[in-house]
């Protein structure tokens, strides 16, 4: 996960961990590109507003440059929550789209899907 909000941060982890995922959490978007460049994961979840590169320029990186999660299902977290963000997401090459306060059941669901999706 990638969000500069260290509230948010804490919050989404220990819910993930508590359901026995593992999360690997990037501050920044740079940070988060360089991750996503180098190390495979099952699913990324990317805040949209941070700092050094938008959640829109990693995920628009992410798919248009061969590497590990190329093709890894990316979710977008944000606060802007109307029908022409979610297309902007989408547009981008998000897979999904949650608006915040984050909706913890549906984030899980989609989890529990993608990891079937991938066995």
């Amino acid at each position: 996960m990638a969000d500069d909000t260290p509230l948010n941060i804490r919050l989404i982890q220990t819910f993930l961990q508590k359901d026995a995922h593992l999360v690997d959490v990037a501050r920044d978007g740079k940070e988060a590109l360089n991750k996503a460049m180098t190390e495979p994961y099952d699913f990324i979840l990317l805040d949209i507003d941070m700092p050094k590169l938008s959640g829109y320029e990693v995920v628009e990186k992410i798919r248009s440059t061969t590497g590990p999660n190329q093709q890894c299902e990316i979710a977008a977290l944000t606060g802007y929550a109307f029908d022409s963000d979610i297309e902007r997401a989408v547009a981008a090459g998000f897979n999904y789209h949650f608006a915040k306060p984050i909706q913890f059941n549906l984030l899980l669901n989609r989890l529990a899907i993608s990891s079937q999706n991938t066995k």
